[in-house]
C-alpha cells in the first residue's frame, strides 16, 4: 500500500455523555437510490452529462455504496465529486443548508476507500446549526471535519468526534464527502458506506504533528490535545511497523503535559526515528494509535581539512544507517550562491567527508550536509564556513612541475623525497592515488576535461589545475 501523509482535524472542547434520542442520518447505508446517480436523501453535482456520484455494488455493507470521481469537465475543467445533505451552490461550489436535526451526539463513523490521483485529497465535513432569532443568523453549534491524501484500498473505518461551541441544541445537520481538495486531479475516487452517528464516549486517536527541535541526538513530539485525556502513551521506533523499540520508548506513559502536550527525547543516536502515540481515557479505555511520524535526524559537519588554493575536503559526522549524503557549498551563509556542481551534490554512503574542487582562489566558502536514508531526507546538518588559500602555499609550488601533455598528466618532482599526491575529476571525485617515488610521475587518463592534482608534501599541500585534451 503506497503511504502518504494523513491529518485530521479534531478540536475536541468537550465530550457529552449524555443520552439524547440517538437520531441517525437517513439513507446512511446508500441503500436506496432514486436513480443510478441520485442517492436517496442527499445530492451531488449533475451538470448535463456530469454526474459527481453514482451507484456502485462496491460496498462495505449490503448491496451499495456511493462512489464520487473528479471528473474532467468541458469548459469548466476537474471538478470534485460530492456528495451532501445540504445543497452545493454552483457559483462558488459551497454547501448550503442541510436537513433538519435536533439532536447532539458526540460523533460520526463511516467507511470509505480512496484513490487518489497524484497528491490530491479527499475531505469529509459535519456542521450542525441553528437559526438565532434574535440575531437573524444562522449560528454554528458543533462541527468536525476529516482530510486524508492516502491511498486506501480496503474500506477503513474512521470515527471523529464532534467539536461542540455552543450548549444549544442544533436544528440543521450538513454532512458532506469530497473527492478532491482545492486543487482537484482528475481521477481521484472516493467510495463511502454505512454512515452512522455516535452516542457516549468516543475513544478516538489524537492526532502527531511533525516533530520540531530536531537535532542529531533528538527531537520533540507533538501531538492534538485531547482535553479529557488521563494520559498519553507513546512509541519511538527505528523501524516503521514498530517491530522493535528505542530502550525506554515502548509505551512510555506520559502525564501531566497540559493543553499543548509534548515530548523532548534526547540521547539518540543519529538515525531516522518514528513516533505514535496512544490517548488513555482512564477505565482502562486506551485509543488505537495515531498516524506516525518519521524523524530523520541530520548530521553535524565538521572543520573542513586540507585547504588549498582551490579546494578542501569537507568532512562530517558518518551516520551508520545513511544510504547517502547530499552537499551544498556556496560563498554565502545563505546558499544562494552555490559553487560549481554543488548544488545538492550527491556524495556517496558510509563517507563522511567529500572533496571540493576548482573552487576561487582566497575565498570563503559555506557547506552544509543532509543524510539519505532509505525511505527520507534529513534536514539540513549546520553550517561550517571554511576557505581556500592564497596561490603558491608555502612557496612550495616551485618545487613541482606539473603539466599535461596529450592523454597524461605530468609531475616533476625537484626533491629527492617521497610524497603522496592524488587526483581528481571536476565533480571532485578522486579517481587516482600515488607515490612520488623518482623525479617524474607519468599517469594516463582516458577522459578530457578539468583535473585537480594534489600533492602531499611535510604537511603541507600543494594544488594545481590541469586541462587535460587528447
Amino acid at each position: 500500500m503506497k503511504k502518504k501523509s494523513v491529518f485530521i482535524v479534531i478540536i475536541v472542547f468537550v465530550f457529552t455523555l449524555t443520552t439524547y434520542a440517538q437520531t441517525q442520518l437517513p439513507n446512511p447505508d446508500f441503500e436506496n437510490w432514486d436513480s443510478e446517480y441520485n442517492a436517496t436523501d442527499w445530492n451531488s453535482i449533475d451538470i448535463l452529462f456530469f454526474h459527481s456520484a453514482a451507484r456502485t455494488t462496491d460496498a462495505a455493507f449490503n448491496d451499495y455504496g456511493v462512489r464520487l470521481t473528479t471528473q474532467d469537465v468541458i469548459g469548466m475543467g476537474a471538478v470534485q465529486g460530492v456528495m451532501l445533505l445540504g445543497e452545493v451552490n454552483l457559483e462558488t461550489f459551497m454547501p448550503e443548508g442541510g436537513i433538519e436535526f435536533n439532536d447532539r451526539p458526540t460523533g460520526i463513523s463511516f467507511h470509505y476507500k480512496y484513490s487518489p490521483a497524484g497528491e490530491d485529497g479527499m475531505f469529509m465535513f459535519l456542521i450542525l446549526t441553528k437559526w438565532n432569532e434574535d440575531e437573524e443568523k444562522t449560528d454554528t453549534i458543533g462541527a468536525t471535519l476529516f482530510n486524508s491524501n492516502e491511498l486506501v484500498d480496503e474500506y477503513t473505518k474512521v470515527s471523529l468526534p464532534i467539536v461542540y461551541i455552543s450548549e444549544e441544541i442544533p436544528d440543521t445537520i450538513n454532512v458532506g464527502f469530497v473527492s478532491s481538495g482545492m486543487t482537484p486531479e482528475i481521477g481521484s475516487e472516493l467510495l463511502i458506506d454505512s454512515i452512522t452517528m455516535e452516542y457516549g464516549l468516543l475513544v478516538v486517536p489524537t492526532m502527531c504533528f511533525d516533530a520540531d527541535a530536531i537535532t542529531p541526538t533528538g527531537f520533540t513530539a507533538n501531538w492534538f490535545p485531547v482535553p479529557n485525556a488521563n494520559s498519553y502513551f507513546i512509541d519511538v521506533s527505528e523501524n516503521e511497523d514498530f517491530s522493535t523499540f528505542v530502550e525506554g520508548y515502548e509505551n512510555l506513559e506520559l502525564t501531566d503535559l497540559g493543553f499543548e502536550p509534548f515530548y523532548e527525547i534526547t540521547g539518540l543516536p543519529t538515525n531516522r526515528y518514528y513516533y505514535q502515540i496512544r490517548v488513555n481515557y482512564g477505565d482502562g479505555q486506551v485509543s488505537a494509535n495515531s498516524n506516525v511520524v518519521k524523524v530523520p535526524l541530520p548530521t553535524v559537519t565538521e572543520t573542513a581539512t586540507n585547504n588549498t588554493d582551490v579546494s578542501f575536503t569537507a568532512n562530517w559526522t558518518e551516520v551508520s544507517t545513511a544510504i547517502n549524503y547530499f552537499i551544498d557549498v556556496a560563498t554565502d551563509d545563505q546558499f544562494t550562491n552555490f559553487a560549481s556542481n554543488y548544488e545538492d551534490y550527491s556524495v556517496g554512503e558510509q563517507v563522511n567527508t567529500a572533496e571540493v574542487v576548482d573552487l576561487n582562489v582566497n575565498t570563503s566558502y559555506f557547506y552544509q550536509v543532509r543524510v539519505e536514508y532509505s525511505d527520507c531526507i534529513s534536514q539540513n546538518s549546520n553550517t561550517e564556513e571554511t576557505s581556500t588559500l592564497q596561490t603558491g602555499v608555502s612557496n612550495l609550488q616551485n618545487n613541482f612541475n606539473i603539466y599535461s601533455k596529450t592523454n597524461k598528466i605530468i609531475i616533476n618532482n625537484n626533491f629527492t623525497e617521497i610524497s603522496n599526491f592524488e587526483i581528481y575529476d571536476n565533480s571532485g571525485k578522486m579517481i587516482y592515488k600515488g607515490i612520488i617515488d623518482n623525479n617524474i610521475v607519468e599517469i594516463e587518463l582516458n577522459n578530457s576535461g578539468i583535473y585537480i592534482v594534489k600533492i602531499n608534501y611535510d604537511n603541507k599541500i600543494i594544488s594545481s589545475k590541469i586541462f587535460l585534451q587528447k
